[in-house]
């Protein structure tokens, strides 16, 4: 299953998320049934707030999670912050150790730089990071509820992406 990791790529996106979200915090009731996940629901946040680029609602704010888009080559949080010292673990000895035969995948969870992440993720820097882009492209709007309701009745994901 992981040599075919479709959780950021595509339709399974939503429900992968969503299931993952449900576990965790189904886990978490097992233990204090009073705790549950907090939830950012976007489409309601730009809807009530009517935010004109993204970065002005609270959750891009620097007190949450340190700058949305830091100034240094590594995107790295460096605010001194709680989120800036975090670092991924160097994947080599995990690597290293990986049986195919054992696992059934080609995939050991490291990427280009050794560093134990989603193979995909080719940031050499061993610190969290955060980007308010992709390739260079910064969004500037979220999607609002009628967005949301548009898109859920469409029948295909074809006629939801020639919507957009």
């Amino acid at each position: 299953m992981t040599d075919c990791d479709h959780w950021h790529d595509g339709a399974g996106f939503l429900t992968h998320h969503t299931a993952f979200t449900l576990l965790v915090e189904k886990s978490l009731q097992s233990i204090d049934p009073s705790l549950s996940l907090p939830y950012w629901d976007y489409g309601i946040d730009s809807t009530k707030y009517s935010y004109e680029t993204i970065q002005q609602s609270e959750i891009f704010r620097p007190d949450w999670f340190g700058e949305a888009s830091p100034g240094n080559a590594e995107h790295r949080i460096d605010d001194g912050g709680f989120w800036s010292e975090i670092k991924f673990p160097d994947g080599e000895k995990y690597a290293s150790n990986w049986d195919i035969g054992a696992t059934g995948s080609l995939n050991p969870h490291v990427n280009a730089y050794g560093l134990l992440r989603s193979p995909w993720n080719n940031n050499p820097s061993p610190y969290l990071g955060r980007r308010n882009s992709t390739y260079g492209v910064r969004r500037s709007f979220l999607p609002t509820c009628k967005d949301f309701k548009r898109c859920f009745q469409k029948k295909t994901l074809t006629e939801v992406i020639s919507s957009l």
